[in-house]
């Protein structure tokens, strides 16, 4: 447990009364139909310490009764490096009651209550706790004058009837989060001059004397509350649709940041329009420091400041992009991050390539896509195995594979889903997907029911394949012959696919070149896979997938196209044919000429 000194602890003192006030002003309220948090917050910059006192009005919407509670506490995951979190007293209406910090890395909390809370149930939990902030480049962190406050105060966990209590740990190398939708009412108190950044709506600002300001910010059905401030921050501001967005960025970085205000309305704008309408009123990106490129809280992002030097424009576009894209995929649509990260940070990695298309052209994404998908996998498969997309975060070996596999691999697998599906089904999905769960838990599988109904079939083969298995393929033409035609020539192209580590069922596109032309074709390969198409003009060669738009190894190579000549009586219905065609012709041009 973390001990702070005895100045935080006047501090502390000193607030409780104030606190008393606003938390008694909305106990008055009606219950929420959501959870409710009631906050007040002192952040003291000379010693990084947050000083909170938190109000908890919980109804318990399982139909199981509990004797404790349990929250997330993830600054002591810091303890090592000279931080954490002291909760200092928990109480319900009647009095103190008895808590416990439990986990591996000392990050739950373990609220025992008076009596048991059933199905249907209310309480009020109050605690105080102090926090100590880390002077590092992080998530939760401190540097160069500026705060990042992500994960950073007592929340309940997620319950749920199938896994029960959800309890990870804090990880290091992504997001092992997972909470409810609740109603945020906190007031923050900060140094005059310093600029804070917060989830939800700034709707007060109160001067408090001796250099000290109030701040009380309201969100309405969020899952959490991220804070980032500094006295350097220079801010800007637009707006979309009565939608506020705003930049807060250092000075010496003003024209980045001005920038990353439009990646953000203009990824907010074609998201809005694929997916479904941005649903808060408004939008905040922070540059921050961190090891990270980016991290996402509802309303508010955190960018690197790294990512605002002008030579890595591109990357703070495509940054900026992918944390906006968890607006939709995290935020509002809720996944479990720890145990099935694919739902929020595939869908986000995929949803920037989608902005570069819908923003910039095919062209420009399909570059995107190589650069920060295809190639980055295709690098790791050199360097190790494929493995599944579909895991927890505690079962890859490494941040290396969790990153390619979850991000690059899972990205690829929607892509792939895009290619089978076709563009209207894929999108109509987002789509669907979006609007049926928004607000809502949503598993992976109950993506693939969607999936299923909106492609009209069975995807299990498909997801078996290429989400929940490894082993990535090569392709091959076994043979390529064309049959001439009154139209062309009839192709047909034999494709097998070679190694995976078993069938892996995928819609592959096939490329046949003429004098004429270039014509792409899907086939359908589940180990072989046969097209039959006319094509205009004499084919010369076949290619497989020349772009890589499957998850596959090997490099493009062309098949020449055999000619080969029909048997005379499979030539005879043609012949036919064109014996009938000249005879009616010739007299109908005799007709057309005694017309004239």
């Amino acid at each position: 447990m973390h001990r702070v000194g005895r100045a935080a602890l006047t501090a502390a003192l000193a607030i409780t009364a104030l606190a008393a006030v606003a938390l008694t002003a909305v106990n008055a309220a009606p219950r929420p139909p959501r959870d409710r948090y009631t906050m007040r917050v002192e952040f003291f910059e000379h010693n990084l310490t947050v000083v909170g006192h938190l109000l908890l009005e919980h109804v318990n919407r399982h139909p199981v009764e509990f004797r404790q509670l349990y929250f997330h506490i993830y600054p002591n995951a810091f303890r090592a490096r000279g931080a954490g979190i002291n909760v200092t007293s928990v109480s319900d209406d009647e009095g103190p009651l008895p808590y416990a910090i439990e986990g591996v890395d000392g990050t739950l909390l373990r609220v025992t209550l008076r009596r048991p809370l059933r199905p249907g149930g209310a309480l009020r939990l109050r605690m105080s706790f102090v926090v100590k902030v880390p002077r590092r480049q992080d998530r939760f962190g401190y540097w160069g004058g500026v705060l990042a406050l992500g994960n950073w105060y007592p929340i309940l966990a997620v319950y749920d009837e199938e896994r029960g209590w959800h309890l990870d740990p804090y990880f290091w190398h992504g997001e092992s989060f997972h909470f409810y939708f609740a109603d945020y009412d906190l007031w923050v108190e900060v140094d005059e001059g310093f600029v804070l950044a917060s989830t939800g709506v700034l709707v007060e600002t109160r001067r408090l004397g001796g250099g000290r300001v109030l701040m009380h910010w309201v969100a309405t059905n969020v899952r959490e509350v991220a804070m980032a401030g500094s006295r350097r921050y220079r801010v800007a501001s637009t707006e979309l649709w009565g939608i506020k967005i705003y930049s807060y960025f250092l000075p010496e970085h003003e024209r980045q940041g001005l920038f990353a205000l439009e990646v953000a309305k203009a990824a907010i704008r074609v998201y809005s329009e694929h997916f479904g309408r941005y649903p808060y009123p408004e939008f905040r990106v922070c540059e921050t420091y961190g090891w990270f490129g980016g991290m996402e809280y509802p309303m508010i992002i955190f960018i690197t400041s790294r990512l605002y030097r002008p030579s890595a424009r591109g990357s703070l576009e495509i940054v900026v992009a992918h944390e906006v894209a968890h607006q939709w995929w995290y935020a509002t649509l809720a996944n479990d991050e720890a145990n099935e990260p694919w739902l929020d940070e595939a869908f986000a990695e995929y949803s920037q390539i989608l902005y570069v298309e819908w923003v910039h052209g095919r062209e420009r994404a399909r570059s995107a896509f190589d650069a920060w998908i295809r190639g980055p996998y295709v690098r790791y498969l050199s360097r190790r195995e494929d493995v599944p997309a579909a895991l927890s975060v505690w079962n890859y070996s490494s941040p290396y594979d969790y990153y390619n596999a979850v991000y690059n691999k899972g990205a690829y697998v929607l892509h792939m889903l895009r290619l089978l599906m076709g563009d209207e089904k894929f999108f109509r999905l987002l789509r669907t997907w979006y609007e049926k769960y928004r607000f809502r838990f949503a598993r992976i599988r109950d993506f693939i029911r969607v999936a299923e109904e909106v492609y009209g079939g069975d995807l299990s083969w498909f997801f078996d394949a290429w989400l929940f298995s490894s082993g990535v393929p090569e392709y091959k033409v076994l043979s390529a012959e064309a049959i001439p035609h009154l139209s062309g020539h009839v192709v047909r192209v034999v494709v097998a696919q070679v190694g995976g580590g078993g069938i892996r069922p995928a819609a592959v596109p096939v490329v046949v070149a003429t004098a004429e032309g270039e014509y792409e074709f899907k086939v359908l390969v589940n180990g072989t896979g046969v097209l039959r198409a006319v094509v205009p003009g004499l084919p010369r060669w076949v290619v497989v997938d020349p772009a890589h738009e499957v998850l596959r190894l090997g490099n493009v190579e062309r098949a020449p196209v055999t000619v080969v000549a029909e048997e005379a009586e499979s030539l005879l219905p043609y012949a036919l044919l064109a014996a009938a065609y000249a005879a009616l012709a010739a007299p109908l041009a005799r007709a057309l000429r005694m017309r004239a």
